[in-house]
């Protein structure tokens, strides 16, 4: 008698751990409350805000664009016809074409050659979008390319302003667009505003600038008509503005490139830039699912 008592009573006890284990797991599984959330990711687990201006602290935008990319010009100038958009200017800028390098290295002066043609027509077009910010009274410009989407919209959940405001005091440039440099980096590892030091994100498809970055950048290297380029320092777009300035990457970028993406830069980088997109979306919907 007293042995089956026992014997129910441990029974019983497995009964109760292995239904802890499976509520548990289910509460895991389900984004449990025993998970601790940043402010920043209940923000996003919070349903937009449709009344927000998000391109709000933004002065201008400048998008570059080869005149031969019609197509993609096409796409940006839809994009811009989204309502997130309306009072905010807007500035299209000629890219330099790295098919007609007479354009390109007249402006230029370095040591040695380190890129290829393309790379540095889109370098160029980069730091002359710079210098042009550089001359107005304006306070905060977002450059993009001419490859991004809006797929990452219904995620927004802070204005740009407020961006800034919660971003570090000493910020020069901040990504709002970024390629994971590494197949084991995990986005979810970044800090909220990562600071970008050795080309940890790369990618120039759209990032803030203000106005005191862009002076200093230009004013030390732009002499008698030339951008003086350090040997020292890689000739990538995103790795020279990055390597100039205080840059942080914001973990939860607002824009992305498109998929099956084509490039004149680095075509063989294509399906790393894809598993880095993926990522992103992977960090977004698990907030939101």
């Amino acid at each position: 008698m007293e042995q089956n008592f026992y014997r129910n009573l441990v029974i019983i006890g497995l009964f109760i751990i292995i239904l802890l284990l499976l509520l548990l797991l289910n509460f895991q599984s389900n984004h449990s409350i025993l998970k601790k959330y940043t402010p920043q990711e209940k923000e996003i687990m919070n349903p937009p805000n449709p009344t927000k201006r998000y391109m709000d602290g933004i002065d201008i935008i400048y998008w570059i664009n080869l005149d031969r990319s019609t197509d993609r010009r096409n796409n940006m100038e839809n994009i811009f016809q989204d309502p997130v958009f309306q009072n905010t200017q807007i500035q299209r800028i000629s890219a330099v074409d790295g098919r007609n390098p007479n354009l390109v290295y007249p402006k230029l002066n370095f040591m040695y050659k380190q890129k290829n043609d393309y790379e540095y027509a889109c370098m160029l077009s980069h730091l002359e979008t710079i210098r042009r910010f550089s001359t107005t009274n304006q306070d905060v410009a977002l450059i993009m390319e001419d490859d991004i989407t809006l797929e990452l919209k219904k995620y927004w959940r802070k204005s740009v302003r407020e961006i800034i405001e919660s971003a570090p005091s000493d910020w020069e440039v901040i990504q709002l667009c970024y390629i994971i440099n590494g197949n084991r980096t995990n986005p979810n590892q970044f800090e909220l505003y990562q600071r970008n030091i050795r080309n940890n994100c790369v990618s120039a498809a759209a990032y803030l600038i203000n106005n005191k970055t862009a002076k200093k950048i230009i004013n030390s290297i732009y002499i008698d008509g030339k951008y003086n380029l350090e040997h020292y320092i890689i000739h990538h777009a995103d790795c020279y503005i990055f390597s100039k300035s205080i840059t942080y990457t914001y973990k939860y970028p607002y824009f992305i490139y498109k998929s099956n993406n084509d490039s004149l830069l680095h075509p063989e980088d294509l399906n790393h830039h894809e598993r880095s997109k993926l990522k992103v979306i992977e960090m977004y919907k698990n907030l939101t699912s």
